[in-house]
């Protein structure tokens, strides 16, 4: 869909990665395949910028359509375990597991529509940068 192309723009114009999309919505990394010393903050700016995205799309939508459209996101920063899935010849991929991305995945349905809801080591950074 388009929306979810907005938000995988957004994604890896801040270097980020899309591991899967799951319904409606996707996950994705950053620093997992290519490490940044500031990979957190590129999380932060590319989800400010996938709401600001949405926003922009979602009043096309309500005007053209009369859809309302409405994002959440939710926002961990920490260590993951990265492994290899599938057979490296019949389409494996890199994927990543553990604590900090069960806490995203509790956060996003937490999160007001519209917002960005980001666990206590990330909200720092989006304090910094505005919400």
């Amino acid at each position: 869909s388009h929306a979810l192309q907005i938000l995988s723009a957004e994604i890896h114009r801040y270097g980020g990665q899309v591991d899967r999309y799951e319904g409606d919505g996707l996950v994705a990394f950053f620093g997992l395949s290519t490490a940044h010393e500031d990979d957190a903050e590129r999380a932060v700016r590319a989800a400010l910028q996938m709401q600001a995205g949405i926003k922009r799309y979602a009043e096309e939508l309500a005007a053209q359509q009369g859809i309302e459209l409405l994002l959440r996101v939710g926002l961990n920063t920490g260590e993951v375990i990265a492994t290899h899935v599938g057979e490296a010849r019949q389409h494996g991929e890199a994927t990543a597991m553990g604590r900090t991305i069960a806490l995203a995945a509790r956060l996003e349905p937490a999160a007001e529509p519209g917002t960005v809801l980001a666990s206590e080591p990330t909200a720092a950074l989006q304090a910094r940068f505005g919400s």
